[in-house]
């Protein structure tokens, strides 16, 4: 049996696994500060590319036809023109191509001009920016190599170009974007029609996803153990073609490196069946493959134990990811039994005569939604004063870039103060926690479409154990969402839907908080924590007198 996974293994170039609860999640990859970072960082690129490009075709004499016979050029011009007949053929190839690819990104970034929010709120616009920047950084660094751009001998362009390739993200980052888009077809139940042709909630991406786009994404669900997708993205694909004989150079992909994905995938789904008729479409195109002959003949043999076991996905191993995806899907919720005993209800607050529309989603632990607490005004403002200084992050200066982070604390020099604003109105919300406290900063966080999953292990070493007391956070929806970016309480069943000014209240050393991928745009989170602290003459609500 070893040898037979060892055989499976080796049909397609697939270096290392990662299983999906391994898989390491980044939190500011797809925030809208990170994002744009990129966006200007292929801008960048693209006016690198072009100055040396154009000293390429300056060099090969590609930019106008010019005669042999020409009387009169100069000694200099007949000698740059015979290092354009010296050029290998394959060098001007690759610089054709290389121009075609640098029209391709002008195009796009034509369409796109000053709306480059709407561009990068797309999940596939932003699938084909990071590839498309990690294959012009690729072909920059190619051609800055080349005999006629090294004799510029500049060092602040050398520094310059180490910058941005520093910046570039790497192929760990375009693995986790390409498999975020499986995983956003996964919990939002999305169609294939509408996800490959790149229509989500009725937004248009500017490029659909072109067939080398769905074999990547196939791969990567292979490599990251999700066989049931693979299946799917890779059972699309040839449903494409009128032919499987399709040549490796025309889409950038080997036909036969697909049917070993499908055949692959399918055997750990006990689709024995499947899996043979897989292989025999390798050995249909290339007979001679003896890996397709010895799997043909041991899924044969596996057939009569086939239990015609529906195709379905196998779960992730670890318990809190699965119940992650579950409560994301909406497949996971309370019993009703306990749901009907949490009701909304008006809370009086600090103040005697105000009161707040409470619900109560968990008694055990705590975990509370205030509604309408602000208005759009003030939720735009914060997460406004958010952003500064996430985007600011993203430039060390004028001329270099670096990644942003994760959460800001907003700088509010404004005449209204709308940070002040928003944090008294949070202190004014009937909390839980008994005092004396210590107030933390309001911070602003962003949300990408990866949304936000961490280790329970880390999380332990997260929240702060200040005299032994218990950790309090409130959570504020500062702008709607348009798709997904739901809160979500793994083991308590609870689920939150994002609306604007509404704040979620809850024990984060007793209660584990995740947020569910944002399926279009990003999300926009103000959080500012309470710590109880310990003082002679007062019991808290986990102690006894």
């Amino acid at each position: 049996m070893k040898l037979v996974l060892l055989l499976l293994g080796i049909l397609i170039p697939v270096y290392g696994q990662i299983f999906i609860n391994q898989q390491k999640w980044s939190l500011t990859l797809t925030t809208q500060a990170n994002l744009e970072k990129i966006y200007h960082v292929e801008e960048e690129l693209l006016q690198t590319f072009s100055i040396f490009l154009r000293q390429e075709q300056f060099y090969h004499k590609l930019d106008k036809k010019r005669s042999p016979d020409d009387d009169d050029d100069d000694e200099e011009e007949k000698h740059e023109h015979a290092h354009a007949h010296n050029a290998s053929k394959s060098h001007l190839e690759d610089v054709k191509k290389n121009i075609e690819l640098l029209e391709n990104a002008k195009r796009v970034h034509k369409i796109v001009s000053n709306r480059v929010m709407n561009y990068i709120s797309h999940p596939i616009n932003v699938y084909h920016m990071l590839r498309r920047v990690r294959t012009i950084n690729t072909a920059v660094t190619g051609v800055f190599e080349n005999k006629a751009c090294k004799a510029w001998k500049m060092p602040e362009l050398t520094y310059r170009l180490q910058n941005i390739n520093s910046s570039v993200p790497t192929e760990e980052h375009f693995e986790n974007v390409a498999y975020d888009l499986v995983m956003l077809q996964h919990i939002y139940n999305l169609t294939e029609n509408d996800l490959f042709s790149g229509n989500l909630f009725n937004q248009s991406s500017i490029e659909p996803l072109s067939p080398r786009d769905i074999y990547d994404i196939a791969r990567i669900a292979y490599k990251r153990q999700d066989y049931y997708y693979a299946i799917r993205w890779a059972r699309y694909l040839t449903e494409l073609f009128n032919t499987y004989d399709v040549p490796d150079d025309r889409y950038g992909f080997s036909m036969k490196n697909l049917f070993a994905i499908m055949s692959s995938s399918y055997y750990p789904l006990k689709q024995y069946k499947s899996a043979m008729i897989s292989a025999q479409m390798i050995l249909r195109l290339d007979p001679d493959n003896k890996l397709a002959q010895v799997n043909e003949k041991f899924f044969e043999k596996l057939i009569d134990q086939d239990k015609k076991i529906p195709l379905r996905r196998i779960p992730p191993g670890d318990k809190t990811r699965r119940k992650y995806e579950a409560m994301c899907r909406g497949t996971l919720k309370k019993p009703a039994k306990l749901a009907k005993q949490y009701k909304c209800k008006y809370q009086r607050g600090k103040n005697l005569f105000i009161y707040h529309k409470m619900e109560v989603m968990n008694m055990k632990p705590k975990i509370i939604v205030f509604h309408d607490v602000f208005n759009r005004d003030i939720g735009d403002a914060v997460a406004y004063l958010g952003y500064k200084p996430l985007s600011e992050a993203s430039y060390k200066n004028r001329m270099y870039f670096q990644s942003p982070h994760f959460t800001s604390i907003p700088r509010d020099r404004t005449r209204t103060q709308w940070v002040k604003e928003l944090t008294n109105r949070l202190e004014a919300l009937p909390m839980t926690s008994t005092k004396p406290y210590t107030q933390g900063i309001l911070e602003v966080r962003n949300i990408g479409f990866e949304g936000m999953y961490y280790d329970i292990a880390d999380a332990k070493n997260w929240v702060p154990k200040l005299g032994g007391g218990n950790t309090a956070s409130m959570f504020a929806f500062l702008k709607d969402v348009k798709a997904g970016g739901e809160m979500v309480f793994p083991y308590h069943r609870v689920r939150i839907t994002p609306r604007l000014g509404s704040v979620v209240y809850y024990l984060a050393s007793r209660s584990f908080m995740m947020v569910c991928p944002v399926a279009y745009g990003t999300e926009w989170l103000s959080v500012m924590s309470f710590y109880e602290q310990p003082k002679y003459g007062f019991c808290r609500d986990h102690e006894r007198p």
